[in-house]
């Protein structure tokens, strides 16, 4: 690490999920209150998944390696998860996690987020001349840890009704978050991990879906239904923007739909031209993401298809295979083409809107692991609802929906409009798109389906690296050589993702890009940066892969101390030139 300390801004981070989750706030001996203490490391040695379980962002780490602004996302881990008792069944972790969780599933998500706030505001108390809650912009004290707070999942304000004890999602409490009651929230995600009332959600369960037995909660953690509901998302959204209530909470796009963020996106311009409001007036983030390094008029392209034909994995879901190298960056490095990530045409959006994309560290949502090699083709699999899955790919043997030509219903615009509102989607068209060239299978996939071939020569011990390719072939020597080759293949999945977002949103783009590493998310990090105190040693390397792998003029910028300045801007300035336009 550099002995000068740099400020960074990190837009998406746990700083006391584990901790919490580990029974910090629970009644025990002091000793053993201090051990679960946001402040240390809560490291769990669980074999295979080593990184994931270790700390990432304790308290103690984002202060010492030189955080100024953080974004604590308050996270209740999604009802599903929680009754799958999914973290009890992993051996090890239950002496740490396993009292916890019980007490977790009992909670309502409110509760459990409540937790979450009482531990950092008694770590506040405890600790007040190094950690400070702003509630606006111009109340960041430079001289201390300023942590601002998001909602990750509109499940979270889900509680018992105050008056009558029944459950019911508690509209009152975002009224008071935007009065900053008790903390002032500066974005929030409307869906996370498992389908929920407010819109379809993305699949993003790879980790966690690979303990389950249950079917029942697979399916619940797995995308159901089409785009947005419009009964319960349109006023949440209109009540997070209204500033007669208090201050605007932003909206999130990570973690929703394809089809739910694209309607996102036309009910958002609808709402600024109805309110007689400028783009740049209601800005978007997506908080922890990469890119899918394509257009949505390239999803034909990157789709695998088993003779020809979609694989059912049960009635509500679709199990696709994305071609990993389909659409690649500079030098063949490959992005992860998932619906999670963000495609071309909504970096653009988010630009337009003076938003925020902040890039996610783990290694898989940039581009660095391939579920499997099926005869050439580097697969990641996904399941998409059925019916978002027949809106972006219809059969063409079957009549259009809504009399739009099969090859027009990927145009940007078009599907936008499709579902701006409250469109009927007719149960007659979905059966018959359903039974029409369709083959039920298994959740499986036989090795010999007639995949393309894609030719090439790879590594048996890293699929994602092309030998045929300069950049891949020198990193495989240096794995060779006894070089940590993860190290310099990460780094180039992180240069790439800023270059491909550089490409689609020219010079501007700059401003707009920050850090988003959703740290202690359980997530397998990046090695080149495997928790936040390597954000200080991370600067000088990755200005030089930037150069490396583009040119000045693909990046938009003169000279090493320009590329210097322009760093800067994605690890503390453009968050907090954010913040100072619109968190006042």
């Amino acid at each position: 690490m550099p002995s000068e300390i740099q400020p960074y801004f990190d837009a998406h981070l746990h700083l006391v999920l584990k901790s919490v989750l580990a029974g910090y706030l629970d009644r025990r001996t002091e000793n053993s209150r201090q051990k679960r203490s946001p402040w240390r490391d809560l490291t769990v040695r669980l074999p295979c998944f080593e990184s994931e379980f270790a700390s990432q962002s304790n308290l103690r780490q984002v202060k010492d390696s030189g955080g100024r602004i953080v974004v604590h996302a308050l996270l209740s881990p999604d009802p599903p998860i929680l009754e799958a008792g999914l973290l009890q069944n992993l051996g090890p972790l239950v002496s740490i996690y396993g009292s916890s969780l019980k007490k977790a599933r009992e909670n309502t998500p409110w509760v459990n987020v409540s937790r979450e706030l009482l531990a950092l505001r008694q770590a506040r108390d405890e600790r007040p001349d190094t950690l400070h809650l702003p509630s606006s912009a111009g109340e960041v004290d430079p001289a201390r840890l300023n942590i601002l707070f998001s909602l990750e999942g509109a499940h979270n304000l889900f509680d018992l009704d105050p008056v009558t004890g029944v459950p019911k999602m508690r509209m009152d409490l975002l009224d008071a978050f935007k009065q900053g009651q008790p903390v002032r929230l500066l974005y929030m995600n409307l869906t996370h991990l498992s389908q929920w009332s407010v819109c379809t959600h993305c699949y993003g369960m790879k980790f966690l879906d690979f303990f389950l037995t249950s079917q029942r909660i697979r399916s619940q953690l797995r995308p159901q239904g089409i785009g947005l509901k419009m009964g319960i998302a349109r006023p949440l959204i209109e009540k997070a923007y209204d500033t007669r209530s208090g201050h605007p909470i932003w909206i999130d796009v990570k973690h929703m739909s394809l089809v739910s963020r694209l309607q996102f996106y036309e009910l958002r311009k609808h709402q600024i031209r109805q309110e007689g409001l400028g783009n740049t007036d209601r800005p978007i983030l997506a908080s922890h993401v990469g890119v899918t390094g394509c257009s949505l008029r390239d999803l034909k392209e990157v789709l695998l298809k088993s003779r020809g034909i979609p694989i059912l994995a049960d009635q509500t879901n679709v199990k696709v295979y994305w071609n990993k190298r389909a659409k690649t960056g500079k030098q063949g490095i490959p992005f992860y083409p998932n619906t999670i990530n963000l495609y071309d045409e909504e970096i653009t959006e988010i630009i337009n809107s003076g938003g925020l994309i902040g890039l996610s560290f783990d290694r898989r949502i940039l581009g660095g692991k391939a579920d499997r090699r099926i005869r050439g083709a580097f697969v990641n699999t996904e399941y998409l609802s059925r019916k978002e899955f027949y809106a972006l790919f219809p059969p063409q043997n079957v009549a259009p929906v809504y009399d739009l030509a099969p090859e027009t219903i990927l145009s940007y615009n078009l599907l936008s409009q499709i579902y701006s509102f409250d469109l009927p989607y007719d149960p007659v068209v979905l059966e018959r798109l359903s039974n029409m060239g369709v083959r039920y299978t298994s959740d499986t996939i036989d090795e010999d389906e007639d995949f393309p071939d894609q030719g090439g020569a790879v590594s048996s011990e890293h699929p994602d690296i092309d030998l045929k390719d300069p950049v891949m072939a020198r990193v495989h020597r240096r794995i060779q050589e006894g070089f940590r080759e993860d190290t310099i293949f990460d780094l180039l999945l992180l240069a790439n993702n800023i270059i491909h977002i550089l490409h689609i949103g020219g010079p501007r783009a700059w401003n707009h890009i920050c850090l988003g590493s959703d740290f202690d998310g359980i997530i397998d990090p990046l090695t080149c940066c495997p928790d936040i105190t390597h954000y200080g040693a991370l600067r000088i390397p990755l200005l030089q892969m930037l150069f490396r792998l583009a040119t000045p003029k693909e990046l938009h910028v003169t000279d090493v101390s320009d590329m210097q300045q322009k760093l800067d801007g994605i690890f503390y300035q453009n968050g907090r030139g954010f913040l100072e336009k619109y968190f006042r």
